[in-house]
């Protein structure tokens, strides 16, 4: 049982609650109790508060490059041991290409072990689960924005659930363009930009500006994702004598796509 604190009247000795300022015997003043107050930490307990907070610092910056380095392993370009070699890098030591004959015998539901087999080399992964094979290509289209690929992707169970390819399939189509040098300079008017519309085909728009535009770019995959970029290099009327500005529109499945800060169409 807890003893019951109280104070004694230093005049006539009468017993007195702890907060009792006079004594409601005689009336004398009553000293306060004093409230016990905590003891200073020593010395030794200010230099473990010290140690324990460089602890959780130094943790806290673990921490940090660890979440650093494994992002960076997921998303980042893949590197040799070095972690020098970027994943271009990598395509480029890589002695296989993916004609287009193999690329039709890629499907979906393969493993990645078949799909390295047919093609003859390890993949480079370039995203978790995402991994790039060179494709054939002529070696001097430099105009190609992007190095001609294959990127696959698979599955947790690494079973093959997306095909695309950039600049392969398409690719000899983009340099026989190139290689013929042809260049769309053609004399457009604000009627001829204000009747072309969205989701026309390349057709339209080919008769609208009255020439064949030079194939730029070309994606595509076994999904049915296509798209197709078309430049004419265009003067307007009265201006014959300025320089040709590029006019690049993008087709997906034949149909043009406007963004919404196209001069063109609406």
């Amino acid at each position: 049982m807890t003893e019951k604190i109280t104070v004694k009247c230093k005049k006539c000795g009468h017993e007195l609650p702890p907060d009792a300022q006079f004594c409601d015997n005689c009336g004398e003043r009553v000293a306060p109790v004093k409230k016990e107050q905590p003891a200073p930490k020593t010395a030794a307990g200010r230099e473990h508060a010290k140690a324990i907070a460089a602890a959780a610092g130094v943790l806290a910056v673990l921490l940090l490059i660890s979440a650093f380095v494994f992002i960076s392993n997921r998303i980042g370009p893949a590197r040799d041991e070095d972690g020098t070699e970027t994943v271009e890098e990598q395509l480029e030591k890589m002695s296989s290409r993916v004609t287009p004959e193999l690329y039709e015998q890629l499907d979906f539901g393969m493993s990645y072990d078949e799909v390295r087999d047919l093609i003859g080399e390890e993949g480079t992964m370039r995203y978790e689960g995402r991994y790039i094979w060179p494709g054939e290509y002529f070696d001097d289209a430099d105009y190609v924005y992007d190095a001609p690929r294959i990127e696959l992707e698979f599955s947790d169970s690494m079973k093959l659930i997306g095909i695309r390819e950039y600049d392969v399939l398409l690719g000899k189509e983009i340099y026989e363009a190139k290689k013929e040098g042809r260049e769309s300079r053609v004399s457009v008017n604000e009627e001829m930009f204000a009747s072309m519309r969205n989701r026309m085909s390349y057709r339209e728009i080919a008769d609208i500006l009255g020439a064949e535009g030079v194939l730029q770019q070309a994606e595509s995959d076994k999904s049915g994702f296509d798209m197709k970029t078309y430049e004419w290099k265009y003067v307007m009327e009265g201006e014959e004598n300025s320089y040709a500005r590029s006019l690049d529109i993008s087709f997906y499945g034949d149909k043009a796509r406007r963004s919404s800060w196209d001069e063109w169409g609406k």
